[in-house]
């Protein structure tokens, strides 16, 4: 077990037996994606193998934004990420439920959706049939509506761009 592993795990027992975390304000340094850390600088210090989160959640904030950074029991070689003024990246485990969008962009396309329905509703209510002219009234009807065809919606226009998944 490697020592990000183990401080992982430390972390997980010192939450679990409710011993207090002491905090600081620290700016990040730099950050490592891959192994879900970053470098914190505090008053001349440096804070390396702060974790960004535990599993496959993990937030990354912007290289030289405030971060509020959490010590267990008062070591500094046991620290986590608590809070992030500015944030690059937040991945999340959202695999299994489709992932996370953006719901004004959500909004928008079932409004489109909802109008061209309405509109097509409104074409077939004010309809007036012409006997024996065999349906040509309603193909002039609904000819105009039915010539614009609606475009599939992309599902990266969807995705928030600051969260990932997996």
């Amino acid at each position: 077990m490697d020592s990000l592993e183990k401080l992982k795990r430390a972390i997980i027992e010192q939450v679990k037996s409710h011993v207090p975390v002491q905090t600081m304000w620290a700016e990040c340094a730099s950050t490592n994606v891959e192994q879900g850390t970053m470098v914190a600088k505090a008053e001349g210090l440096e804070y390396d193998d702060v974790l960004l989160g535990l599993g496959p959640d993990i937030t990354v904030p912007e290289v030289g934004s405030k971060v509020l950074v959490g010590i267990v029991e008062n070591q500094r070689e046991a620290t986590f990420l608590i809070f992030a003024e500015k944030i690059t990246l937040k991945r999340l485990n959202g695999d299994v439920h489709g992932g996370l969008v953006k719901a004004e962009s959500v909004t928008a396309e079932l409004n489109a959706l909802r109008q061209e329905l309405n509109t097509l509703k409104s074409l077939f209510t004010g309809f007036v049939p012409v006997p024996g002219d065999g349906g040509a009234a309603l193909k002039v009807t609904v000819a105009t509506w039915a010539a614009a065809t609606l475009t599939p919606v992309v599902s990266q226009s969807l995705q928030n761009p600051i969260v990932t998944h997996g």
